[in-house]
């Protein structure tokens, strides 16, 4: 009971600390609208960019929206004015931001770092065919590895059952700047024991899109996905 009351008091004075820190602008570099969301899943878009220097910390989005039309305000805590020191150093984020649950249809966003503006970004949502989440069972992917010899990453994971195994990995790309992975499972047979089953799935990123680096969103189970950058000179 102690350990919990401390842990309480712990987090209550990081969070009041917090809220007194100023929240200011970032370096903000790109958008990215994933391929494949439908009108029953939980929409999410990425904002790549990068802290000044070492006192910007937690990076955050604030969405507000306008018709078919969000607004993406990224700032960050600055801890410079605590008498910190400040390492002169960029530091990359990716922050997934998150839509909520949308209609068939095109949005827009935009996103902004102080008077930075970006480029627009559309997101395309298809029509649901299903009640479920998600259309297919996809596999439960913790991580994205990558290695430095070519363009194949692995998936790696846990599933919590033996009763699924892999059916295919899809691969779509929204013709502009992101690769959707979706690794579909398949039941083999009807009794799903709880039993953690380990995997690494082997996926060649194609050279499709023109861009020096593309995001690589994998879907996973339950609704969720784990995304990664990417470079294709690699």
């Amino acid at each position: 009971m102690k350990n919990l009351l401390l842990i309480m008091a712990l987090l209550f004075g990081m969070n009041a600390y917090a809220s007194t820190l100023p929240e200011l602008p970032v370096y903000i570099y790109h958008t990215y609208s994933p391929e494949g969301f439908d009108s029953n899943d939980d929409i999410e878009i990425f904002i790549s960019g990068a802290l000044p220097n070492t006192c910007y910390k937690s990076p955050k989005v604030e969405i507000t929206r306008q018709g078919n039309v969000f607004f993406a305000e990224v700032t960050a805590f600055y801890t410079g004015g605590q008498g910190e020191k400040c390492a002169e150093m960029l530091i990359p984020f990716l922050q997934k931001v998150n839509l909520g649950v949308l209609d068939k249809g095109n949005y827009q966003v935009k996103a902004k770092s102080g008077l930075q503006v970006i480029e627009n970004s559309t997101v395309k949502i298809y029509e649901s065919t299903s009640n479920s989440v998600d259309d297919n069972v996809y596999a439960d992917v913790e991580y994205i590895k990558e290695n430095s010899f070519n363009r194949v990453v692995e998936l790696i994971g846990y599933n919590p059952s033996d009763c699924f195994e892999l059916d295919e990995v899809k691969l779509v790309h929204n013709n502009k700047d992101t690769y959707s992975i979706l690794p579909i499972m398949k039941k083999v047979y009807e009794l799903c024991p709880m039993k953690m089953v380990p995997f690494s799935y082997e996926v060649e990123i194609p050279v499709v899109l023109d861009k020096s680096v593309v995001l690589l969103h994998v879907r996973s189970m339950e609704g969720r996905s784990v995304n990664r950058l990417f470079s294709k000179h690699r």
